[in-house]
């Protein structure tokens, strides 16, 4: 059998949520415990040991993986400078079936208010950026929000943003984490590259 000389990128999240995140979303320390925070590990390099595991583990052939810089990618991209953008998207996927429904631009105009007004709630409940990020994500862990309908979200509201002059490709390219750009450098290298 021979490989396919195809480049694969495999995005994976690091799991490892700051401290601060254990009392946001509710979490109960317990010694049985199966998620992991900042200050479980005693040193950086016991971190960067961590990610260098989970990128071992999906490696070979063509495949290579790139690990979330903090915690998931949903965290990652509000932490990077989407943390509006991310909060809305949730709040869109948590109330999915009523978006949906909706028949008009003013209506879906009044819910994305509904959700700037949340969002602007975070802002002022929250000192840091990794308590508001991690307040944003408990939208995903205790809501109803679904990471993949909140995707698609997201890549609707950029794209629009891209398309009527808001965003540009070079302004999105600087605020993605960089094992995103890492990723897309990877697949879309010219096939020297990958040999």
């Amino acid at each position: 059998m021979y490989p396919l000389n195809i480049p694969v990128a495999c995005i994976t999240d690091m799991d490892v949520m700051p401290d601060c995140a254990v009392e946001i979303i509710g979490l109960k320390v317990t010694a049985s415990r199966r998620w992991k925070k900042e200050s479980d590990f005693n040193s950086l390099e016991a971190l960067d040991k961590e990610k260098q595991n989970k990128q071992k583990r999906a490696d070979g052939q063509k495949v290579k993986t790139f690990v979330s810089d903090h915690w998931t990618f949903e965290y990652d991209l509000a932490l990077a400078g989407f943390a509006e953008e991310v909060y809305i998207c949730a709040y869109l996927a948590e109330h999915d079936d009523k978006v949906c429904e909706l028949k008009t631009n003013k209506e879906r105009e009044a819910i994305i208010d509904c959700a700037t007004t949340e969002y602007a709630g975070i802002l002022d409940k929250y000192d840091t950026n990794e308590e508001r990020c991690s307040a944003i994500y408990a939208e995903f862990v205790n809501g109803q929000a679904s990471k993949a309908i909140a995707a698609q979200y997201f890549a609707q509201r950029i794209d629009e943003k891209i398309n009527n002059g808001e965003l540009t490709p070079e302004i999105l390219r600087s605020k993605l984490p960089a094992y995103i750009l890492e990723a897309i450098d990877y697949m879309t290298a010219s096939g020297e590259a990958h040999e």
